[in-house]
C-alpha cells in the first residue's frame, strides 16, 4: 500500500462502507463477534476459516470485554431479548470503530482489489448478499436488518424490552473499550482486530512495530520478551531471527 493509498483509505470523509471494505482485508471487527456468539450457544457467524491462535485469543479477550454477558450466562439468566440486544449492539459498536481500522497498517501491505472488497461484502451477509439493501448514508448494516430489529423491538413486552436495550447498552460500552482495564488485554484486543497482520509479519520485532504504531510504546513496552510471551500464551510462534540453516548435499 502506497502512502497516498494509506492516506486515502484513512480519510475521514471517505464514506463508511467503503471505508470499512477498504480495511476489512485486514482488519476484522466481526472476530470478536463471532468466537462470542459461538462460545454462547450462538454460532451465527463462522468461526472455522481463523488460526487456532485467534480462538485462544478471542477466548482471553471476550472474557475480559464482555464481563457482563458471562456473568448473565452463570446466572441462566441470557435471555433471547439480550442475545439479540447483544448481537445487534456488537454490529453497531464495530460500526462506529469503522473509521479506526485503517490506522497504522503496514506500509507494505498491498491495497484490496474491487474483486477483494465485493468478497468481503459478500462474506458479511453470505446469502443475501444480493438482496442485502445499503443505506444512502454508507451504513454498514442492512437496511433489512435493522428493520427486523425494529420489529422485534415493537414486539417485545415492557420486561424484555428492558433486556434488549441493556444488551444492545452492554455490548456498544464494551465495544467501546470500557473494560479495556489492562495493557495485555489492549495488546490482545489488536492482535485479534488484526489477526490478518500478525500472520502476516511473520516476526516477533515487526509484530512489535506494528503493536507500537497502533497502541503506542508506553502500552506495548520495549521488551521482546514480553510480547513473545503473550504471543506463547495463545500460541502464536514465529520464526526465529537469523539465517537459515545450511544444508550439506552429497
Amino acid at each position: 500500500m502506497t502512502p497516498d493509498e494509506k492516506a486515502a483509505n484513512a480519510n475521514p470523509n471517505r464514506p463508511t462502507a467503503e471505508q470499512f471494505l477498504a480495511a476489512a482485508k485486514v482488519a476484522d471487527p466481526a472476530v470478536f463477534a463471532a468466537f462470542l456468539l459461538e462460545r454462547i450457544g450462538m454460532p451465527t457467524l463462522p468461526t472455522s476459516h481463523y488460526p487456532d491462535w485467534a480462538r485462544n485469543c478471542a477466548n482471553k479477550v471476550n472474557t475480559a470485554l464482555f464481563p457482563k454477558v458471562f456473568e448473565a450466562i452463570e446466572n441462566d439468566a441470557l435471555s433471547p431479548a439480550y442475545s439479540t440486544g447483544v448481537a445487534f449492539g456488537m454490529m453497531t459498536g464495530a460500526q462506529s470503530r469503522a473509521g479506526e481500522l485503517t490506522a497504522a497498517l503496514p506500509a507494505d501491505l498491498p491495497a484490496p482489489t474491487d474483486d477483494q472488497i465485493q468478497a468481503v461484502w459478500r462474506w458479511l451477509y453470505r446469502g443475501d448478499a444480493e438482496t442485502a439493501t445499503q443505506a444512502p448514508d454508507g451504513d454498514l448494516i442492512a437496511l433489512e436488518y435493522r428493520e427486523e430489529f425494529r420489529r422485534i423491538e415493537n414486539s417485545l413486552g415492557p420486561a424484555e424490552l428492558a433486556q434488549l436495550h441493556q444488551g444492545v447498552a452492554d455490548a456498544t460500552r464494551m465495544i467501546a473499550g470500557e473494560n479495556k482495564a489492562t495493557e495485555t488485554t489492549k495488546i490482545y484486543s489488536v492482535m485479534l482486530t488484526y489477526w490478518r497482520v500478525v500472520d502476516y509479519v511473520q516476526s516477533i520485532d515487526r509484530l512489535i512495530k506494528f503493536l507500537r504504531d497502533v497502541l503506542g510504546p508506553n502500552v506495548v513496552g520495549s521488551d521482546p520478551k514480553r510480547i513473545s510471551q503473550l504471543c506463547s500464551r495463545v500460541g502464536k510462534s514465529f520464526r526465529r531471527p537469523g539465517r537459515p540453516r545450511k544444508t550439506t548435499s552429497t
